[in-house]
């Protein structure tokens, strides 16, 4: 029998659709509930593509889709405390907390709330390992990302590595501070208003010792590396030039590490350039004692408001995961492994000629000349001359040769000379040192067959 003080006269399909009616009988809620499944159905849908398809897809299904999902998720509620402030509570008559349609109501606002945590939990976590992907810094923002995205592919060492490995760390507050300042670049994508060429950012990169140190220590004492670099000459004969690196350790306080991170010594500077390719001010001190270099020009006061940086692994080994090519090494590597055929006569300086150029495009406008000077087949020469150019240069982003440089060695950039050059002296005109035979030792300089590397044994 019907019970009107506990509401138990709604029986059957009314007290089943209740809690719908409840919650979809204002505009606001029901297009809550329209976002929430619309989302849930969505991402179920591209489940799986994210990740493979490229950067846009993943920020629709991983971002884009859980947003509208939480937003729809707070739409419901918002719309019932509106709808009951502008109609009134209910009447105890129509609706009791004691009668069945209650307990129903009960039933589903639990049900729903298990699944929409379920749900958005899953959403949080695939998003933030989206997030947290390679493919996501890379491909999320094409015309500004691409060319690091570009180099990072095609450096062997570090091609592995993640990316949130060295530009986020470990731990929730490295985390935070990624998305934080993610937020701001995104405004910058948004209005345009992102530098370009985008600098290095030595500034904001977390310490070495918790990024590099992860895999690499500086500590550890390190035997000598024999290095060997090949080039060709402009005739096209292949030369040789083999060094040890003499390496060392900071524990030992021996060799390039030794003298730079060794136990005591603290190295600092003041760069005069942005790209840190020349140094105004260093100071080093060693077994207590410091010494300081100044540029012509530059005296103690001027320094003072310099950006001033502690020497570090990254002051040197600046690219270790986004390294740009220069023309003449990407054309002898191309040259070695045979891509451009060293039977082409002059082809080094013709390469090299056509790369100092500008092109939209660039494999039809390189194979037309190469076609036109050779008369022969030069597709595989033109092919690779074109990959060149278009992996290093980037005429939006104003990237050209030599944008980015890289500071190991001196032959590319100045590298060591930015501390190890005749500019920087002391008031006395001391110089810092520039003994070569403190860092390598040279077996060979541009031999075409080097007896040293067949005694060694190298087969090279």
């Amino acid at each position: 029998m019907p019970d009107p003080a506990h509401g138990s006269d709604q029986r059957g399909w009314a007290v089943r659709i209740l809690p719908i009616l409840l919650f979809s009988d204002n505009w606001l809620s029901r297009a809550g509930i329209f976002l929430v499944t619309s989302a849930t159905v969505f991402w179920l849908w591209m489940f799986g593509i994210g990740s493979s398809a490229g950067g846009y897809i993943g920020i629709i299904q991983f971002v884009l889709l859980p947003a509208v999902f939480f937003l729809g998720l707070g739409l419901i509620p918002a719309g019932v405390a509106l709808d009951r402030r502008m109609r009134g509570n209910i009447p105890a008559a129509t609706f009791s907390w004691k009668s069945e349609a209650a307990k129903k109501l009960l039933i589903f606002v639990g049900t729903a709330t298990v699944l929409n945590v379920l749900l958005g939990a899953t959403f949080s976590y695939r998003a933030v390992t989206y997030m947290e992907g390679n493919e996501f810094c890379g491909t999320a923002c094409h015309s500004v990302m691409s060319p690091e995205f570009t180099a990072y592919k095609a450096t062997a060492s570090h091609s592995k590595v993640e990316c949130v490995a060295c530009h986020v760390g470990n731990g929730a507050a490295n985390f935070i501070e990624a998305k934080v300042n993610g937020t701001r670049q995104l405004f910058l994508i948004l209005t345009g208003g992102y530098q370009r060429p985008i600098l290095p950012p030595i500034d904001r990169m977390h310490a070495a010792k918790d990024t590099c140190g992860n895999c690499h220590s500086y500590m550890a004492e390190s035997p000598g590396k024999l290095k060997i670099k090949s080039k060709f000459t402009d005739e096209g004969q292949l030369t040789k030039t083999a060094l040890v690196m003499k390496v060392g350790g900071a524990k030992s306080g021996k060799g390039i590490h030794g003298a730079h991170l060794g136990t005591g010594v603290s190295i600092r500077y003041a760069a005069a350039t942005a790209d840190r390719s020349t140094f105004a001010w260093v100071s080093s001190t060693k077994g207590g004692a410091t010494v300081e270099y100044f540029a012509p020009g530059i005296k103690k006061d001027s320094i003072v408001g310099m950006k001033q940086r502690e020497m570090s692994c990254l002051d040197c080994h600046n690219r270790p995961s986004h390294q740009f090519e220069l023309p003449a090494a990407a054309v002898d590597k191309a040259m070695l492994d045979g891509s451009i055929p060293t039977s082409l006569p002059g082809i080094k300086k013709v390469a090299l000629d056509l790369l100092a150029k500008q092109y939209s495009e660039p494999e039809k406008a390189i194979a037309a000349a190469l076609q036109s000077r050779y008369k022969q087949p030069v597709e595989l020469a033109a092919k690779t001359m074109a990959a060149i150019y278009t992996r290093n240069v980037y005429p939006q982003m104003n990237i050209t040769w030599g944008t980015y440089p890289n500071h190991i060695g001196h032959t590319d950039s100045p590298g060591c000379f930015r501390c190890h050059g005749s500019d920087l002296t002391v008031s006395n005109g001391k110089q810092i040192a520039q003994d070569c035979s403190s860092c390598h030792q040279v077996l060979a300089v541009d031999e075409a067959a080097p007896k040293i590397l067949e005694d060694l044994g190298t087969g090279q």
